[in-house]
């Protein structure tokens, strides 16, 4: 466009010069302006094979010219190409003798240009079209001049006041892509093929202000110049960069403060500052996650060189919403395949604020775990833009107090990340929670692949666990006092007949890696319960963590545990198998609850298999279920509840301090919370055979009896009749009983239904003995079942009388 702009002036300078060898040659005649215009107006037509429309013409022979009201034309369609209210041109006289054009001054005011880009590529303005025969008067015919390349010309000050150009597109379909530079002034000086010359110009390009200044060269084809725009929209620009974005953007406005030099043998230069703002942009390869910002600010200093296709990037400093960026290094291949060598710096990310400049759908992701900290990196970027992850070829992340609540609490992560082409690694990369701190160390040998595999190894001293989640509301059949919103939250303000209070579970969980690794914790504490040397291996594959022979140490025994957890449920499914062995029941018992000390002591062993879901008790007691077995060597039960009672129903000091030397059972819990449970205490002087379910509301319904030895027996304080109708076949003593009400608070009572059938058998043997010593033992047996029958039949009924 400049060198048609060029061309247009050499053409009036050129006119100029006609204009003045016929005002010499006819300085004689009676000159008008009108015998000019008629003489000259011609010679402008078939220059420019454009109509020329020139209202008046002002001619002084050593002082300039002036022309008003110009307008050129389209002979085709009629429409306004150039118009402009006045033409001053200010010459000087002498140096036309010698082929120069010099002007003083050069003075267009309120121009009006219509620029047309056709659909096939031309412009309306351009001189290469099929020549148009135009009618020149023969009489008016002037003699040849100078070629503008044979002239030396030079407009000592070009100015342009008020000027309009309106630019037309139609090569983008229809309707035209229209852009309009308004109420623009322009000062060039020292305008010359040889020279350089300054340029200042202001205006508005589509209603934004616009400020050049600078100076460039024709000859040499080089410029320098300072921009500066002010609010320009570049959604308008669209049609031209939108080959470059891969998506939709729906706002973007730049300002600019900038120095841009080049030339056509050197490189294109841009220093200075840039201004984003009020970006919206949603690419196809991320169509969920539109990218916005209210403002992006870069600091520049780059150059491109063209013939080259490269990019020097000496500084880019970007700023997005107070997240910064800072880039060196190189960009080739630009117009075939984009290829970096970058060094990028990402210094001290404030995660609270990268967050919020996430897309909206991203942002919703991590508002409720609360991040926080702040991430420090420098990456190496090598390679064809087409690869991707792959291009990072090293890189180093500093990670300061970032923190994130999960499951209730709040750990704070330190550390730093190195990476060196495919592998990854973390060293002194710790974790702390509270008090407690987590080593971890890191490695992966491909860290780029869609699903990475990382080796982890934990190492902690003190590892503090207290067992809270924070995520999706659940209910639960437990009445509350306040009523619930439409959302499920609980509200004082409205009733709730149905009542139910909040719960929250965790999950689902989607991570696209493989992780595997090893943990060793010397010590871990949960309440007043502490383990101390656990150690175990564990695999996170497809979302589903396996944690594998975790062993440890509690109460002076030791413990393996295998389990398998579903990180793809809310809440977690989960199965495993636990086998505990050699446990101090009294350290046990003490750790868990300090009041019970010393109600059980003894060497437990227990094993379990058990299957469940959810991290809220209620969902726990819901889908939990176990199966399993333990044994207790040289056992003592004192002071417990039952213990109480028994002591206190059979009165005897057996059970004030119950000992054992060996103690059984086995335990089945199915889903829903009812234990069932089968138990045997052997000791030297009594046992303790009990059976029944236990609820996880402490409600229990058991059986049990009490076995006596002989000697217990005999100091029972009860009459002969009563140990007669206790003692067994082999001495033993037997007190059948009945627990119900709460295992804390158990209610026993004799087992009436047992005792009936073992007063029958005793009344049933003192009859049928007496029958044989009356009617002999063939006789005595015919006589005695139907009376066995009848004694049973009555003890049913006074033990068991029917419900009313």
């Amino acid at each position: 466009m400049g060198s048609r702009i060029l061309k247009y002036l050499s053409v009036l300078a050129l006119i100029s010069a006609v204009t003045l060898g016929v005002l010499l040659v006819a300085a004689h005649l009676l000159v008008t302006p009108e015998r000019i215009r008629d003489a000259v107006v011609p010679v402008l037509e078939q220059k420019l094979q454009r109509k020329i429309h020139l209202e008046a013409v002002d001619v002084s022979l050593f002082s300039g010219v002036t022309l008003t009201r110009l307008a050129v034309v389209d002979p085709h369609s009629n429409d306004l190409l150039v118009a402009a209210d006045k033409v001053v041109l200010r010459y000087q006289l002498w140096p036309l003798l010698m082929q120069r054009v010099v002007f003083d001054e050069v003075r267009v005011e309120h121009p009006q240009v219509n620029i047309e880009r056709l659909t096939d590529g031309r412009f309306n303005l351009a001189m290469n079209q099929e020549a148009i025969v135009l009618p020149v008067a023969s009489a008016s015919s002037l003699p040849a001049t100078p070629s503008a390349s044979d002239m030396d010309l030079l407009i000592s000050d070009l100015v342009i006041s008020r000027g309009e150009i309106l630019f037309k597109d139609n090569t983008f379909g229809s309707p035209p892509h229209i852009y309009k530079m308004s109420e623009f002034d322009l000062r060039v000086g020292n305008l010359s093929f040889e020279r350089q010359a300054s340029v200042v110009f202001w205006g508005k390009f589509n209603g934004a202000p616009v400020d050049i200044e600078g100076t460039f060269s024709l000859r040499s084809q080089s410029f320098d110049l300072k921009v500066i725009a002010d609010h320009l929209d570049l959604i308008p620009l669209q049609p031209y960069y939108r080959s470059w974005i891969d998506g939709r953007l729906d706002g973007l406005t730049l300002n600019s403060d900038v120095r841009i030099r080049g030339g056509k043998s050197t490189p294109l230069s841009l220093v200075g500052k840039l201004s984003l703002t009020d970006l919206d942009l949603l690419l196809n390869s991320m169509k969920d996650y539109p990218l916005q910002a209210k403002q992006i600010d870069l600091d520049l200093d780059v150059a491109v060189d063209r013939p080259g296709e490269k990019i020097q990037v000496t500084t880019f400093k970007a700023d997005i919403d107070g997240i910064a960026m800072v880039a060196q290094g190189t960009v080739t291949g630009l117009m075939d395949v984009p290829a970096l060598d970058l060094t990028v710096t990402t210094p001290k990310w404030e995660l609270r604020r990268v967050v919020q400049q996430l897309p909206r759908v991203l942002s919703r992701q991590f508002i409720n775990y609360d991040p926080a900290g702040s991430l420090d990196g420098e990456w190496k970027l090598v390679g064809p833009l087409s690869q991707g992850k792959a291009l990072l070829q090293h890189g180093r992340l500093d990670l300061s107090a970032v923190q994130m609540t999960a499951g209730g609490r709040r750990p704070q992560i330190d550390g730093q990340l190195e990476i060196a082409g495919k592998q990854l690694d973390a060293r002194d990369l710790a974790i702390r929670l509270g008090d407690n701190t987590l080593n971890l160390t890191v490695h992966s040998d491909h860290w780029q692949r869609p699903v990475p595999e990382f080796v982890v190894q934990v190492r902690g001293e003190l590892f503090d666990v207290a067992a809270q989640s924070n995520g999706t509301v659940i209910r639960a059949d437990e009445p509350t006092t306040g009523g619930t919103d439409s959302k499920g939250v609980s509200s004082p303000d409205r009733g709730n007949p149905g009542g139910f209070r909040e719960q929250h579970e965790p999950g689902p969980v989607d991570l696209p890696v493989v992780v595997r690794g090893d943990l060793t914790l010397e010590q871990v504490v949960w309440e007043d319960v502490r383990v101390s040397g656990v150690r175990g291996d564990f695999a996170l594959n497809g979302n589903v963590l396996d944690l594998q022979n975790v062993v440890g140490r509690l109460a002076n025994g030791t413990f393996r545990v295998s389990t398998q957890i579903d990180l793809r449920r809310q809440g977690f499914v989960y199965q495993g198998h636990v086998d505990a062995r050699d446990m101090d029941l009294d350290a046990l018992v003490t750790q868990f609850s300090r009041q019970n000390s010393g109600v059980l002591t003894g060497t437990g062993r227990m094993q379990t298999d058990f299957k469940g879901a959810g991290t809220q008790w209620l969902r726990i007691q819901q889908n939990l279920s176990a199966n399993g077995d333990y044994t207790i060597a040289n056992g003592r039960m004192e002071g417990t509840a039952l213990m109480k009672q028994l002591s206190s129903l059979i009165n005897l000091p057996e059970f004030s301090v119950f000992r054992f030397q060996q103690g059984t059972g086995t335990f089945k819990l199915p889903t829903g919370g009812q234990l069932n449970y089968d138990s045997r205490f052997d000791g030297s002087r009594a046992r303790l055979l009990s059976k029944g379910t236990v609820t996880f509301t402490k409600e229990i319904a058991a059986t049990a009896d009490i076995y006596l030895s002989p000697e217990v027996v005999n100091e029972m304080q009860p009459g002969e009749r009563v140990k007669n109708l206790l003692v067994e076949k082999d001495g033993w003593g037997r007190v059948p009983l009945l627990i119900s009400g709460r295992y804390d608070r158990p209610s026993l009572g004799y087992n009436l239904t047992v005792l009936g059938h073992k007063a029958a058998e005793k009344v049933t043997e003192r009859l049928q003995g007496k029958l044989e010593e009356k009617a002999g033992s063939q006789a005595a047996e015919s006589l005695a079942k139907p009376a066995a029958e009848l004694i049973n039949s009555a003890l049913k009924g006074l033990l068991n009388p029917p419900s009313k």
